[in-house]
């Protein structure tokens, strides 16, 4: 299977909190199926059992990230990538 892998980092327009920066990490895989969204967030989750099987994943990682992206003040969430080809997952946090 050949496809990309990008990371981007953007400031966001200054909200009253405070100045932030918004990280995407975007592929062009298999994406996220519609609807399942904001499931994938949650933990023991898998999109697709059996091939979360095969390579050892026990559904925590997205949901790690989102309990440590909100610890610090932050959001997370994930789109289709505008490609058409896999998906964007993004966070935000305060800039420093």
């Amino acid at each position: 299977m050949r496809g990309r892998l990008g990371i981007n980092a953007v400031p966001v327009a200054s909200v009253p909190e405070g100045p932030r920066i918004r990280i995407t990490v975007y592929d062009e895989g298999n994406g996220v199926p519609s609807g399942e969204e904001m499931k994938i967030f949650e933990r023991f989750y898998r999109v697709d059992r059996s091939r979360s099987r095969e390579s050892g994943g026990a559904g925590l990682g997205l949901s790690i990230a989102k309990l440590f992206t909100e610890e610090a003040g932050g959001t997370i969430g994930v789109e289709p990538n505008p490609s058409g080809e896999g998906s964007q997952f993004w966070f935000t946090l305060y800039q420093a």
